[in-house]
């Protein structure tokens, strides 16, 4: 895997991570499980117990002076992010490439399967050995029934 992807997965499992961790807390506030359990919660965890609440009336009262707009440009920030967070997460997810190509002929022997990666780098090197050819590159994308090759020079 080429290094952005590869962060591009880190950066999802580590923010997936920290909401399901921030969920879970606050999931087992609601059901009473620190109670019943003997947990003690994180350290300034506002939410202990099925009773408490996230914002007290102090920060409430703080909040609502702000005006009517308020609240709902704040859930249409956080909707925003959460469908740019879901859009993200399934472009990673959509394969661009179709991994291994199986060659040999046709039909293609069994068994016998090239990776998409040295296919591509295999033509490049063919197509830059050519005359005048400064440089090649090549890409293979779709699906493996239906690869496409983008060859540039």
């Amino acid at each position: 895997m080429t290094p952005r992807p590869v962060l591009n997965r880190s950066l999802l499992a580590l923010a997936g991570l920290v909401l399901l961790g921030g969920g879970l807390l606050i999931l087992f506030a609601g059901f009473g499980v620190y109670r019943r359990h003997d947990l003690v919660p994180p350290v300034g965890w506002p939410l202990t117990t099925p009773d408490d609440v996230l914002l007290g009336s102090a920060d409430r009262a703080r909040w609502s002076s702000q005006g009517w707009w308020w609240w709902p440009a704040v859930i249409a920030a956080l909707a925003l992010v959460a469908l740019l967070a879901l859009g993200w997460l399934l472009a990673e997810l959509r394969r661009r490439h179709p991994g291994a190509l199986s060659v040999g002929g046709t039909p293609p022997q069994e068994g016998v399967e090239l990776r998409d990666r040295a296919l591509s780098d295999a033509i490049a090197a063919e197509a830059g050995a050519l005359p005048g050819v400064e440089h090649a590159a090549v890409r293979i994308t779709g699906r493996p029934a239906d690869p496409r090759t983008r060859v540039r020079l």
